[in-house]
């Protein structure tokens, strides 16, 4: 005799509990999921930082050679204190 419970059909409780998830799954999926998060929340944080920048009236663009400069430039500041 067929058993219906939702969508799925089982014979038996054995043959129901064979399609739980395994730990393995789970923790896959946790995984997964917690890289999706983060990779969200990074972007969001920059979008958020480049908002702040922009009504910094900072310029938008990034290059190496504006980063070399602004290193050097807060070295030098560390020397003259």
């Amino acid at each position: 005799m067929i058993k219906v419970r939702g969508v799925f059909l089982a014979e038996t409780r054995e043959e129901s509990m064979s399609q739980q998830a395994t730990p393995e799954r789970i923790f896959g999926i946790g995984l997964l999921a917690s890289v999706i998060a983060s990779l969200m929340a990074g972007i969001g944080t920059r979008i958020i930082m480049r908002i702040v920048a922009l009504t910094a009236h900072m310029p938008p663009s990034f290059s190496i050679a504006s980063s070399q400069t602004h290193s050097e430039a807060v070295q030098e500041a560390r020397e003259q204190k």
